[in-house]
Order: structure tokens, then C-alpha cells, then sequence
């Protein structure tokens, strides 16, 4: 699983949304197949820029969800690079990006469901707040207090991140792999 090979110091749990701006107007102006080759400029976008260990799924229309380990509580560098990535993409279009992340210690135990449920909450009003600010933006969820995860006796990392796609996609997920 993923606990045997993130990297040591990995002790935050990331979520990122990813909204693309404006791609109903792709379609409508270039047709459905222009929109079908963004979205899979936009996957290998998404692939190259985030590490192996991410889950990158498709989880409907022009949206994109992203779950990852990671060594900092601060995902904007990651972010600011996806948003960049696809920004920079030979087909024009861009991308609003929302992120929350959770530790991964043993501080106390919410339950794996509802940690998920807070962090892709999290991810998605972030993910709206870029898109409102005008898109091709990204916002990370600042929480009053840290979302704080707890690992379930045989719960591991992967686990975590699938659940967290399949929260976010629900049944309807395609899920992009290398």
C-alpha cells in the first residue's frame, strides 16, 4: 500500500478539486471532440504534476479530484503548479483549484467517513471560492482548527485516498491512471 512507499515525513492527507473554467463554451464553440481532447490533455497534465502515489479520477463533466500524502500542511505549490500546468496547456483553457488537507496522526479518532466527508467538503468550497474570484485560481480551505485524521486499525494511506474518490465521484468516477 501507500504507507510502504510515501515518502518519510508524509503526515498530512491532501484533497484538491479541479474545475475547469469555462469549458462549456469549448464545447459549444469547437464541438464535444475538442472538448474530449482538453479533458485528456487536462488528465496528463494532472499526472505530471503530481506524484506517483496520487489517485487522480475524473469525477464528472470537467471536474477532476486529486488525493495524495504529502509532507506539508501547505498544498498551494502543488496547486499554483496544476493551475499553471493546465493554464499552459496548447488548448485554452484554465482551471479553478480547491484544496484541504487533514494530518494523518494519531490525535483523535473522528471516524474515516466523516474526516473524508469534511476534507472534500473543504476541497469543493475552496475550489468554488477560486472559481467565484474569477478562475484560474487556486484557494486552499484554511480551517479554524486543523482537520485531524486517525488511521483505522488496518486502514491504510490508499485507503484513504480511495475512499476519498469514490466520496467525491460517487459511482459515475473514471479514474485516470498512468
Amino acid at each position: 500500500g501507500l504507507l510502504a512507499v510515501r515518502r518519510a515525513g508524509d503526515a498530512y492527507l491532501l484533497v484538491a478539486l479541479v474545475d475547469l473554467d469555462n469549458f462549456k463554451a469549448l464545447n459549444d464553440n469547437h464541438g464535444h471532440s475538442a472538448g474530449d481532447r482538453a479533458l485528456v490533455q487536462v488528465a496528463k497534465a494532472l499526472q505530471s504534476t503530481t506524484r506517483d502515489t496520487a489517485i487522480i479520477a475524473r469525477s464528472g463533466g470537467e471536474e477532476f479530484v486529486i488525493a495524495d500524502t504529502m509532507s506539508s500542511h501547505d498544498p498551494m505549490p502543488l496547486a499554483q503548479l496544476i493551475c499553471d500546468a493546465i493554464a499552459d496547456l496548447p488548448v485554452r483553457v484554465t482551471a479553478s483549484v480547491g484544496t484541504a488537507c487533514a494530518a494523518l496522526g494519531d490525535v483523535y479518532d473522528r471516524g474515516r467517513q466523516p474526516l473524508i466527508e469534511q476534507l472534500v467538503t473543504a476541497a469543493d468550497a475552496a475550489m468554488y471560492h477560486a472559481k467565484r474570484s474569477g478562475g484560474n485560481r487556486v484557494h486552499h480551505h484554511q480551517h479554524e482548527r486543523p482537520l485531524i485524521g486517525h488511521h483505522q486499525s488496518g486502514a491504510t494511506d490508499r485507503d484513504l485516498l480511495r475512499a476519498i474518490v469514490r466520496s467525491s465521484c460517487g459511482a459515475g468516477a473514471n479514474r485516470i491512471d498512468s
